[in-house]
Formats: structure tokens, C-alpha cells, sequence
């Protein structure tokens, strides 16, 4: 279970992932070389883009101002874990007489 995740714009970015471990169920934050736990109700804000404060200094105004700028972090892709094996929710029999169906 785990998000790819997409920081940037269209000709340009990096790419990292938040991945939940299946032998101790902690969350982790993949970025490059750097592993680093990672407390998933952090997911909405790294993962959903919007908007978020940012500070910076007004040389006109002398002085430090706050401003609402786009964040450029969304989910690209999502990662799940199967609970059960497909083949052990279909009986023999119904696979071999029950025809694929089409997706439209």
C-alpha cells in the first residue's frame, strides 16, 4: 500500500513515495537516497495539491508578509494490496462456463 507522489509542474519535477510496511505497519517516506518514517495523516497535505502559506519579505512594505501560493505536490499513483486471491473467490466450475465480459 503506498503513493507515488508528483512535486512540480509538467516539464519539470520530482518524484517520491510514501509506502505503508507490511511487517511492522509504519509508514515511510521514499526520496531519493533518504528513508524516513512518515505519519500518514500527513497524506491530505502531500498528496492533494491546493494551496498553502507562504512567507516571504516585503521590500516595499519592510516587512515580513504571507501569501497563499499553489502547492505543486499530487498523487500520481496509488498502490493496494490484494486481501484475497482472485482465483479463491471464483469456483472452478463458474471459470471455465462464465465467458469474459466487456468493459464499456
Amino acid at each position: 500500500v503506498g503513493v507515488l507522489v508528483h512535486s512540480g509542474g509538467a516539464e519539470a519535477g520530482h518524484y517520491y513515495s510514501f509506502i505503508k510496511s507490511r511487517t511492522d505497519d509504519r509508514w515511510y517516506e521514499f526520496n531519493d537516497k533518504n528513508v524516513d518514517f512518515f505519519e500518514p495523516s500527513r497524506l491530505p497535505e502531500e498528496c492533494f495539491g491546493g494551496t498553502q502559506k507562504h512567507v516571504q519579505w516585503d521590500s516595499y512594505l519592510n516587512k515580513k508578509i504571507v501569501k497563499e501560493i499553489p502547492r505543486e505536490k499530487n498523487a500520481y499513483m496509488l498502490f493496494y494490496e490484494r486481501i484475497h486471491h482472485i482465483d479463491s473467490q471464483i469456483p472452478d466450475k463458474q471459470k471455465e462456463e462464465t465467458p469474459p465480459k466487456e468493459i464499456s
